[in-house]
């Protein structure tokens, strides 16, 4: 059997990691509408209470608020994140986003007030204006929120803290709060599926795999190909199982990008952690790839501390870098607790300095609480309103995330504003859905959310009750990439090389793509934003795998078959896949300010390129009476009839609904020779009243 680190399903919001107050699934569409009336977090299976914590222990929580506008927020996030719609691509900055959505000033004030009154002391707001930190003794905090907070020991020996009931804020104040984050001292598990030489061996050889055509010994990098591993990598990777980048990146079709000189430049990826990784690690791994990405490091509410970790963070950071070398990496590290989970992703988000996010960590759905999924919400529909485009690893329990012998799914990768990424083996033969008995590929029915409208059109994959919509819920994975450790990435951790798998390196492989389309010319710069209802109408450029299962544990799975399932969601991306990401783009930049003259012919050219090479069409508003706009053109003509200061707006649709519009002030100058009339008239009025004078 392979030795693994602690199960690869990757737990980071660990059951109670964090308890909300009362829910607010009304603000959602039906399409999202929560299904389970759940309360509270529940705690771990085998938890034992062993009474209050000290009266004197100093904690420190966030406050989750409500959004304001919140049925605006998804219509919104909806309409952002569809070709044809008006408002597609058109995404809000985060100060834009906090005056639409997030709280009021004074909304602000009535919640810093009310926990003042109950003695916390309050801290910090989010840019987003959409949570507060406070602090305070247990005692003081226990009464705020009206609960005890008790101190437990878990299944595997570990004394931790959780509330003993659901919190409550009461006044003025509790309705503006949605959750309390931070109740708790909990901490999320994550662990890496690594393959040891050896392992598996008779039973690999048996598999198909990706050939090793790709394979090279030579250190080196050209934008051509993409990072070359160096022979230590390649031995390795040879030995073990395992695919070199170039190897990953010719299955998916990477290379082409590459070949174009694209490879990630000017684009952020964003990685969630929350355990720390060995700089030295990352810097042997670029040694070898003849790479040199900046990775950034940002600590949230103190960072998780130092040292190497479990190779998790390692991990995703040196997938990203193999694969999108010349994109920026920014590592967010929060501290293993259910209110540094939740911290690090409303930093991420609120901060908006990266366009491509990639979570490896996740948690039974049923294990979290209600109101905590909907906190999660808010933010991911924040993202979605950004342009951020989110990924989710799926979990590597199969179809029994939660491990209690029940078909279960994972949080965040079935939140609906995020794209939740399977896993494969890989193979040059066509790919298979991974499940080797020591993990396989996260998928399956929410028991929380609703059937998103980009899977309406699919039908049920499952007769899986899921609360009152019956079996009409939200269904994962959406797309998957290569998991399994016997065809896995090699990567560089505690000093030597290692074959790596789980879905948790396929969420960062996906990114990687994602980041590539974006700095591709086809995509000119556009955020991809929120990919599902792309991916869900492009189904064309994505392969479909047809074999394997996610059974788990003994838990009968979902099997692949033609079109979506719920073992590898769509399928794995193709060479295709990448560029069409960008076809709905629209390219127009409105003219400089121009200045025309009443009676003088106007004529000036727009124009607008779609990345798709679809017709444009094209209208205006507020021109000046007598120039019209070409519908087909895209030509200003015609002669203005009055002067004055016109803002005109010109919009241009391509014919596969992409949108761009733009404005331009036109200054229209009073006729020449009106003007001689009025300077003629001017004088004389002058002449007449000086002789009127001297008379």
């Amino acid at each position: 059997m392979p030795a693994t680190f602690p199960r690869r399903s990757l737990l980071a919001l660990l059951a109670g990691a964090a308890t909300f107050l009362a829910p607010a699934g009304a603000a959602h569409g039906a399409s999202f509408a929560p299904l389970v009336p759940r309360g509270g977090a529940s705690l771990p299976t085998g938890a034992r209470d062993l009474g209050r914590v000290s009266p004197a222990t100093e904690l420190r929580v966030t406050l989750a608020l409500r959004p304001r506008h919140a049925t605006a927020l998804t219509a919104y996030a909806s309409a952002v994140s569809h070709a044809g719609s008006r408002e597609y691509g058109h995404y809000l900055t985060v100060a834009q986003f906090a005056r639409r959505f997030g709280a009021t000033e004074q909304q602000l004030r009535t919640v810093r007030s009310g926990l003042r009154a109950r003695g916390l002391t309050v801290g910090a707001t989010s840019d987003n204006r959409l949570s507060i930190t406070v602090r305070g003794t247990a005692q003081v905090t226990a009464d705020a929120f009206e609960t005890d907070i008790d101190r437990y020991v878990l299944g595997d020996g570990a004394d931790e803290d959780a509330p003993s009931a659901a919190p409550h804020l009461a006044g003025a104040a509790g309705a503006l709060v949605q959750g309390v984050v931070g109740l708790d001292s909990i901490a999320p598990k994550a662990s890496i599926e690594i393959a040891h030489r050896h392992r598996h061996r008779e039973h690999a050889r048996m598999r198909p795999r990706v050939t090793a055509r790709a394979r090279t010994h030579a250190s080196g990098h050209t934008a051509a190909t993409g990072p070359q591993a160096c022979e230590a990598a390649s031995s390795d990777a040879a030995e073990d199982w395992g695919n070199t980048p170039s190897q990953i990146a010719a299955h998916y079709g990477l290379s082409g990008f590459y070949a174009a000189g694209d490879e990630g430049s000017g684009v952020t990826i964003a990685l969630y952690e929350l355990e720390p990784f060995s700089p030295s690690d990352v810097a042997a791994y670029q040694a070898c790839m003849g790479t040199s990405t900046t990775v950034n490091v940002t600590t949230v509410d103190g960072g998780p501390g130092t040292g190497s970790g479990s190779g998790e963070a390692a991990t995703d950071v040196e997938d990203v870098i193999g694969l999108a070398p010349r994109a920026q990496i920014d590592v967010y590290e929060g501290p293993p607790t259910g209110q540094g989970a939740f911290d690090t992703y409303a930093t991420m988000i609120s901060q908006d300095s990266a366009q491509v996010i990639s979570t490896s960590w996740g948690l039974c759905e049923s294990e979290v609480g209600r109101t905590e999924l909907l906190a999660e919400d808010v933010l991911f529909q924040e993202a979605a309103v950004q342009g951020q485009t989110v990924f989710a690893a799926s979990g590597d329990n199969g179809v029994d995330d939660c491990g209690n012998g029940q078909q279960s799914v994972d949080d965040p990768g079935s939140q609906p504003w995020v794209t939740s990424v399977g896993g494969t083996h890989l193979s040059a033969s066509g790919d298979t859905v991974w499940d080797d008995g020591s993990g396989a590929s996260g998928g399956g029915v929410s028991q929380f959310w609703g059937r998103p409208s980009w899977q309406s059109a699919l039908p049920a994959q499952s007769s899986v009750a899921c609360g009152t919509s019956g079996t009409d819920c939200r269904e994962v994975p959406d797309i998957s990439a290569d998991a399994d450790p016997d065809s896995g990435y090699t990567a560089y951790f505690r000093g030597s090389w290692r074959t790596v798998g789980g879905t948790s390196v396929a969420s960062p492989t996906l990114a990687s793509l994602a980041a590539l389309a974006e700095a591709s010319p086809a995509c000119g710069g556009r955020r991809l934003g929120f990919l599902d209802p792309a991916l869900y109408a492009d189904e064309a450029d994505i392969y479909d795998v047809t074999s394997g299962t996610n059974a788990y544990d003994g838990l009968v799975g979902f099997s692949a078959g033609p079109g979506f399932d719920m073992a590898s969601g769509l399928g794995t991306p193709t060479a295709a896949l990448g560029p069409a990401l960008c076809g709905d783009s629209l390219s127009f930049t409105a003219p400089a300010a121009q200045r025309w003259a009443a009676g003088h012919p106007v004529s000036l050219a727009l124009t607008a390129q779609s990345a798709s090479g679809a017709a444009v069409t094209w209208s205006a508003t507020g021109l000046p009476t007598g120039v019209s706009l070409g519908g087909r053109t895209g030509r200003l003509h015609g002669k203005p009839t009055a002067s004055g200061t016109f803002t005109v707006t010109v919009t241009a649709v391509d014919t596969d609904g992409a949108t761009e519009s733009g404005s331009f002030v036109a200054t229209v100058a009073a006729r020449p020779h009106a003007a001689r009339h009025h300077a003629r008239a001017r004088r004389t009025h002058r002449h007449r009243s000086r002789h009127h004078r001297r008379n």
